[in-house]
């Protein structure tokens, strides 16, 4: 392996949010050095850049990392960046992708429209397409159609709790193409998410970066939450928690300076509660974006998660 795995990309990625909303730039002010392709290992595939829907005329690109070996149908995880809504890329976790290749999983990084410019549910629309649209490509890239889970972190995070918890939502879905395809997921991973917008804004003095999650929270929602109440229980994941949401697991770190842990343990008791299968992850001592072990540990964790809930097995250590 070339560098320290990273979950969510390090914890530098906070500074340009914090220029965007303190100076009021809007992402098309500036852009974001794109880094470099990793190096794909042998044995893996990798398709940049596809496009998998036009929405508005924005074209929402991802990354498709599979087994060049083997007939398949391979289990498939689509996975979804952070940046708080307001920045980020589905390059971003190029590198996730191909060791999730590497264990036999077909993995697409999937981009979003970004706020404040696209407002919720804009965003769920985007990423329900990116499934939908593999599901609809199934063939060519050998995905198992009845296998697919999903991992985001932060706002990403956020983003795979609505896909879990909204499936049978049809208001939801947006217009995003394929529709005689299902957006719905069989488990999900969320890292660091937030999960109850409303709440998340009330507590924001107490991460030290919470000012900047309640400008992020205001932007993708169009308003503070007493003036739209229902648009923020609109876009919260654990409006939606029921018995019948897919298995999830939520990770966060006990030191995060971003978003309140509270956010991850409220969806854990509102799943838990209705009866749905859940799995809560605290990792002793990490921030919000994780690296070195701590990385490492949450990355073993999702692994093991869709090893047991995509593939019916113990995963290998």
């Amino acid at each position: 392996m070339s560098r320290t795995p990273s979950l969510p990309g390090g914890t530098l990625r906070w500074f340009w949010p914090i220029l965007v909303v303190c100076l009021g730039l809007s992402p098309a002010a500036g852009q974001q050095p794109t880094p470099p392709g990793p190096a794909v290992p042998l044995g893996v595939k990798l398709c940049r850049d596809v496009t998998f829907c036009n929405a508005n005329n924005c074209n929402l690109n991802g990354n498709i990392a599979f087994p060049s070996q083997g007939k398949g149908p391979f289990p498939a995880v689509v996975i979804i960046h952070g940046g708080g809504w307001l920045y980020g890329s589905y390059r971003e976790y190029t590198l996730l992708a191909t060791r999730l290749a590497e264990k036999g999983y077909v993995a697409m990084t999937a981009s979003y429209r970004l706020a404040p410019d696209h407002r919720f549910p804009a965003q769920l629309h985007d990423v329900k397409s990116a499934v939908r649209w593999l599901r609809a490509h199934a063939a060519q890239y050998r995905v198992d159609k009845d296998r697919i889970g999903v991992f985001g972190h932060s706002a990403g995070g956020h983003l795979a709790c609505m896909l879990g918890t909204t499936c049978g939502h049809k208001d939801l879905e947006g217009n995003g193409g394929f529709k005689n395809e299902s957006s719905s997921v069989c488990c999900v991973v969320c890292c660091s998410g937030l999960t109850d917008l409303a709440h998340m804004h009330q507590c924001h003095k107490e991460v030290t970066f919470g000012f900047l999650t309640k400008a992020a929270v205001e932007k993708f929602v169009g308003a503070p939450p007493d003036k739209a109440p229902d648009s923020y229980a609109k876009a919260s994941p654990i409006t939606y928690a029921a018995k019948t949401s897919p298995p999830t697991l939520l990770i966060y770190g006990t030191k995060d300076s971003v978003v309140p842990i509270a956010q991850s343990q409220r969806l854990g008791e509102k799943l838990r509660t209705a009866g749905a299968p859940v799995e809560i992850l605290p990792v002793q001592d990490a921030a919000h974006d994780f690296n070195g072990e701590f990385a490492r540990r949450a990355e073993a964790a999702m692994i093991d998660f869709f090893d047991r809930h995509l593939r019916g097995t113990k995963a290998q250590r």
